[in-house]
C-alpha cells in the first residue's frame, strides 16, 4: 500500500503513561470542552496528526478535544491567537518546528516561543526526504556532494519559499558539506515539487506525502531522509548523515500551552498525551504517516524545544532569511 493510500485511510507500546486523574488535578479540569489551535491549514500533516491525537485524548480527558484551524502568516496568526488565550487548559496550540523557527524568521512575529508558551508533550518526529529530479545525473548524497564542489551554485534546490524549514534544510546541507547550492523559492510546497519534477531544478526537500507520486512515475529519486533514526516506511532509505556527518533535520510535532497554564493542568495534558500515544492504534497510525510516535515528559520536551530554538534561530541568520 503507498503512503498515499495509507494516508487517506488513516483519516511494543511507546510509553506506559499512568492512568490521567484529570478531575483532581485542578479543581475540576477539564470543565468544558478543550480547543487545540492548529495554525496550518485543514489536510496537511500537522492537521492529520492532531486529529488522531484528539480523538484520542477526548476519551482520556472525559471532555470533547475539538481542533480548530487557524492558518495564516506562516503560523503565527493562530499561534499568537493562543498565547493571548486564557491560560487554564482549555486552549491548546498544537505546532510544528516552525514554532521556533519563526520568531528568528519574522521582524514581526507576535510571539516568543518561551515567554509565551509551556512545552506540554512531544508527538511525534517525522522526516524530509532529499530528492533529485532523475534526470539530474545525481543518485545518491555523495554524487550531490561531488558536483556542488566541481560547480559551486550550479545545483539548484528548490523550497516552498524563503525561511521554510526545506530552505533551512538546504542551508543546513551547504554549511554541513562545505558546499554552495543555488536556492530557488516558491509559493509552496505543490509547486516545489513539482518544480523539481519537471526538472526546473535538481534537487529538493520533500515530505514524503509530497514526493510518492512523483517517485512512482520515475519522475524522481529519493536520496535519503534527513533524521538520524529512519521510520519503518523509509527503513532501506539511507540518512543524508552517514554521507555528510552531523547533519540532521527532523520535522517534530508538539502540544504547547499558554504560559501561566498551572502546572497540575500541564502535567495532566502530558500524561494524556503519552496515554493516548501508547494506543497500539494510534501509533500504526502515525506510522502510516511516516511519522514516529515519540511520548516523554514535559522536562524533557521543554529541553528539546529551547534546543532547537537555538539551533534554528543560528540558521536563519547564518542563511539570512527574513521576512517582514
Amino acid at each position: 500500500m503507498t503512503l498515499i493510500k495509507r494516508l487517506v485511510l488513516s483519516v511494543a507500546a511507546c510509553f506506559a503513561a499512568p492512568m490521567v486523574s484529570v478531575v483532581h488535578a485542578q479543581g475540576s479540569y477539564p470543565s468544558k470542552p478543550v480547543s487545540i489551535i492548529v495554525p496550518q491549514a485543514p489536510g496537511g500533516a500537522s492537521d492529520v496528526i492532531v486529529r488522531l491525537l484528539a480523538h484520542q485524548m477526548s476519551q482520556i480527558l472525559g471532555q470533547s478535544v475539538v481542533v480548530e484551524n487557524k492558518p495564516g502568516a506562516g503560523g503565527n496568526i493562530g499561534t499568537v491567537y493562543v498565547a493571548r488565550t486564557k491560560a487554564d487548559g482549555h486552549t491548546l496550540l498544537f505546532n510544528q518546528v516552525a514554532h521556533v523557527i519563526n520568531p528568528a524568521l519574522y521582524r514581526k512575529v507576535g510571539y516568543d516561543t518561551e515567554r509565551d508558551f509551556m512545552a506540554i508533550a512531544s508527538v511525534a518526529d517525522g522526516a524530509f526526504l532529499l530528492v533529485a529530479n532523475a534526470n539530474s545525473g545525481i543518485k545518491s548524497v555523495a554524487d550531490l556532494v561531488a558536483k556542488a564542489k566541481r560547480q559551486p551554485t550550479e545545483v539548484r534546490y528548490a523550497s516552498a519559499g524563503n525561511g521554510t524549514v526545506n530552505h533551512l534544510a538546504g542551508a543546513m546541507l551547504e554549511k554541513t558539506a562545505e558546499i554552495q547550492l543555488l536556492h530557488v523559492p516558491y509559493k509552496g510546497g505543490a509547486e516545489s515539487a513539482m518544480a523539481l519534477a519537471t526538472g526546473d531544478v535538481d534537487i529538493s526537500f520533500q515530505a514524503p506525502a509530497s514526493a510518492q507520486p512523483f517517485v512512482q512515475r520515475g519522475q524522481v529519486l529519493i536520496l535519503a531522509v534527513t533524521n538520524r533514526q529512519q521510520q519503518s516506511l523509509l527503513s532501506s532509505t539511507p540518512t543524508v548523515g552517514e554521507t555528510v556527518r552531523g547533519y540532521e533535520v527532523t520535522p517534530w510535532y508538539g502540544l504547547f500551552a499558554p504560559k501561566g497554564t498551572p502546572e497540575p493542568i500541564a502535567q495532566a495534558l502530558n500524561a494524556a498525551v503519552n496515554k493516548a500515544l501508547a494506543s497500539k492504534d494510534l501509533q500504526d497510525k502515525l506510522m502510516a504517516l511516516g511519522v514516529t510516535p515519540t511520548p516523554g515528559s514535559r522536562a524533557d520536551f521543554s529541553r528539546m524545544v529551547s534546543e532547537e530554538t537555538l539551533k534554528w534561530q543560528r540558521l536563519v541568520k547564518e542563511a539570512g532569511a527574513q521576512i517582514d
